[in-house]
């Protein structure tokens, strides 16, 4: 297909829906991220004031000497241990926090507000605790491919809903009951689901609609003051898209593109279809990327046998050109 071809695609109804959903995800994780940032700092400054009052640890008190496994037990229920050897345990063994066990009355607390009480012990670096609370905040992310997402920025939409989602401290900055099966988390988290895994990158006018309405309930629903402002600002933005009053830009586009390929499935996660490579001739074309270098990239950062990365590049290389 030409560039021609791809720009055709670009301007039909079904692809501008999909691109409303893009947008207004990303719009929506910009917006939740400055917020979730704002409440891991205040959970941590909680978690420092109830250990000052009962344990008589001050709130300046730092220990950075920590490693998670230093903290946390031998366990398959922590999610870190399977059965047999336990690789988390390999180097650093459980052992008392030299600063009056400070770290273990933090991951204590970091248990008891996890919803399910299976924080993801692998996700964090215990060592940052004190100096970092992102690092508290990682302990309610899913347990996979997060490990190596060290700063809140770097975290996607699932993410972050998810940190929302699992932390019952963040209920009381938000309107909607959390403790229900179906909440404005679990309905948002759901549509960026649907919209990774979507098999090709349209959608219906219904479908866009309604997904947008659950990211728009998602903002609506945050009640705290300091960050009522800024979600009111970015519903007027998903609601003028959804009706249309503004347009998709070719910096909207090339913005959607970019982060979507920085957060699409790897060749790794064996999610690469034709719609997978299609998007990335997507990209190419907007962006004057080479789209055969592009590949070659990823495969070549995939733990398989020389062989099989070069049929795996023909493929995902011949797909594209066939899509």
């Amino acid at each position: 297909m030409s560039m021609a071809d791809y720009k055709d695609i670009l301007r039909k109804p079904e692809t501008q829906n999909w691109l409303k959903v893009a947008i207004c995800l990303n719009s929506t994780r910009d917006c939740l991220l400055v917020i979730a940032k704002g409440i891991a700092l205040a959970y941590y400054d909680d978690i420092r004031k109830a250990i000052k009052q009962n344990n008589g640890i001050p709130e300046n008190a730092v220990c950075s000497q920590c490693n998670t496994p230093n903290v946390v037990a031998f366990a398959p229920k922590n999610k870190c241990c399977n059965r047999g050897k336990c690789h988390f345990h390999d180097i650093h063994k459980p052992r008392n926090c030299p600063i009056n066990n400070l770290c273990h009355e933090i991951r204590r607390h970091i248990l008891k507000q996890h919803r399910f009480s299976k924080p993801t012990w692998i996700n964090t670096d215990a060592s940052k605790w004190c100096t970092d609370p992102w690092h508290i905040a990682k302990c309610y992310l899913p347990k996979d491919g997060y490990s190596d997402v060290n700063q809140a920025e770097d975290t996607d939409f699932n993410g972050i809903v998810n940190v929302i989602y699992n932390c019952i401290f963040y209920q009381t900055y938000f309107n909607d009951d959390l403790t229900h099966k179906k909440n404005v988390c679990t309905k948002a988290r759901d549509v960026g689901r649907k919209f990774r895994h979507a098999p090709t990158l349209s959608m219906t006018s219904r479908d866009s609609d309604t997904a947008i309405d659950t990211l728009v309930s998602l903002l609506k629903s945050i009640k705290h003051a300091d960050h009522q402002a800024a979600s009111l600002t970015t519903v007027d933005k998903l609601t003028q898209l959804k009706n249309g009053t503004i347009s998709i830009t070719d910096q909207d586009i090339a913005t959607t593109f970019e982060h979507y390929k920085d957060t699409s499935p790897t060749v790794e996660t064996r999610h690469w279809t034709l719609t997978s490579c299609c998007f990335l001739r997507f990209y190419c074309c907007l962006t004057g990327e080479d789209y055969k270098a592009l590949v070659i990239n990823e495969v070549t950062a995939v733990d398989i046998l020389p062989e099989r990365k070069s049929t795996l590049t023909s493929m995902l290389v011949h797909n594209a050109i066939q899509k």
